[in-house]
Formats: structure tokens, sequence, C-alpha cells
């Protein structure tokens, strides 16, 4: 092996230097940069996570959407409107016990 780097000018060989710092530059940036593979996973985590959120956020949105037309005087749901003049105002039925928790 030793005879293949002493026949191994670097003067002449300049394109081969040139090709194998690029080559090495690549490959750290293929495992270590902004670009790598382990940062592609991490972006796959935080997307799966980031759906899921979306999932939860889009159902509550819907939640609400369908309270708020059964509250509307067209579609009114009177129990929904009892409950929620019960809940904001603090209106009681006079059998009701009302418990107080600190």
């Amino acid at each position: 092996m030793s005879a293949f780097f002493s026949e191994l000018n670097f003067r002449d060989n300049k394109l081969l230097i040139l090709g194998l710092i690029m080559c090495a530059y690549f490959t750290y940036h293929l495992f270590y940069g902004p670009r790598s593979f382990p940062y592609l996973q991490t972006v796959q985590h935080q997307n799966t996570f980031l759906n899921e959120e979306l999932a939860s956020l889009q159902a509550k949105q819907e939640n609400l959407e369908s309270r708020v037309i059964k509250l509307r005087p067209e579609t009114l749901d009177t129990d929904l409107l009892k409950e929620r003049a019960r809940t904001m105002l603090g209106y009681t039925e006079e059998k009701e016990i009302i418990v107080i928790e600190e």
C-alpha cells in the first residue's frame, strides 16, 4: 500500500483531491446538515404531532359550531339555552342545592 502512495503525485491529481474533498463535504451534510436524514425524521415526527393536534382542534371547532347553531333563533334548543343561562348567570331552581368547592 505504501507503493500506491509513493506513486501518487498530488500535483497531477488535483481533480482526485477535489473529488475526495467534495465527497467528504456532502457525506458530512448528509448525516449532520439541515437537510439530513435525522432532521427529516424530526420533521416527520413534528408533522404527525401537528396533524393530530389539527384534527383535535377541528373536532372542537365543529362541536362549538353545532352549539352556536343550536342557540340561533331559527333552531333554538331550549335545553342548551337553559344550561347556558344557568352557567353564565348563575340561575338555579328553588329545590337545588349548590355546593361551592374551595
